[in-house]
């Protein structure tokens, strides 16, 4: 951990900066070091898809027709950003989706709530760097197998678990060149339980006061505890992300991304390792759309 710590740290020696730390929209998925002034409140909606069309356009292999295959996911969510103060941000996210695997398609309901305080602020050497803490759930409402319905799984079909994460940018010519490191842990993931490391990094680029584009590749590490229903005790999921945002003025914004993993969901969705241990697929990927707004509730 040291070793990774220090790696981390000496490579965030540049980063995309673009806007005052106060005067950003923030994303969750997108490693930065930035928080919300005191008094900033920023609210998203956001919708995410992928079909067998959709799936073969981006690359993500998908065979719905397969008894052992993947097939189509959605996904429609919120997202909450309050500024307590210029340095602490609280932020809420909630989603339901279904996703068809196997005979099998899953509603399942997910929510996380993190804290985010920012260490240093656009200081001169090291730029913007936050620690956040975490507590998230994923929760199965309904699933159908094979045409037939059942209900009240959340006892069973399950995960929960909490995180930390050490997030820095900082301004490296015309961008911002942003890190994570992260850790999860999972007590309960259907199966004995999981730890999950995250290493991600990323740039973005801001210009004519309404343009942004985010780019990012980011690793998980699986280590699970003794599984009895996944193959692999450790397992690992690489993913890049690509996103356009459009700020329309400076309290709304558009955004558009693409999502591409090389191991399905593993790593952010720890339950549906137990349901997907036999399912063949390498590459698996969605598109997200969004709207988010911003403004200063204590004005």
């Amino acid at each position: 951990m040291i070793k990774h710590l220090t790696w981390f740290l000496f490579l965030c020696t540049g980063v995309l900066y673009s806007e005052e730390s106060g005067d950003i929209f923030l994303d969750s998925n997108s490693p930065n070091g930035y928080t919300l002034n005191r008094g900033v409140m920023q609210i998203g909606a956001y919708t995410s898809y992928v079909n067998l069309d959709l799936a073969k356009i981006m690359g993500s292999d998908i065979d719905a027709s397969s008894a052992n295959g993947v097939g189509e996911f959605s996904d429609k969510g919120g997202q909450i950003w309050f500024g307590l103060t210029n340095k602490l941000t609280a932020h809420f996210n909630f989603s339901m989706s279904d996703f068809k695997y196997r005979q099998r398609e899953a509603n399942v309901s997910f929510q996380e709530l993190r804290l985010k305080r920012a260490l240093f602020t656009d200081h001169d050497s090291i730029g913007f760097l936050t620690l956040e803490a975490g507590w998230r759930r994923h929760s199965t409402n309904k699933l159908t197998n094979s045409g037939i319905v059942n209900n009240n799984l959340s006892n069973v079909l399950h995960d929960n678990g909490w995180s930390l994460r050490l997030e820095h940018t900082k301004p490296f010519l015309a961008f911002d060149f942003h890190t994570r490191l992260g850790y999860n842990r999972y007590d309960k993931d259907g199966n004995n339980g999981q730890k999950v490391t995250e290493l991600a990094v990323g740039l973005s680029k801001f210009w004519a006061n309404r343009n942004q584009v985010d780019f990012y590749v980011q690793q998980y590490r699986i280590s699970r505890n003794s599984p009895n229903f996944s193959v692999k005790d450790k397992d690992t999921n690489n993913i890049i992300y690509l996103s356009y945002k459009r700020h329309i003025n400076n309290h709304w914004a558009l955004d558009s991304k693409v999502q591409l993993n090389d191991n399905l969901f593993r790593g952010y969705w720890p339950f549906i390792d137990r349901e997907i241990s036999s399912v063949g697929f390498s590459k698996y990927g969605y598109l997200t759309l969004g709207l988010t707004y911003r403004f200063n509730y204590s004005e």
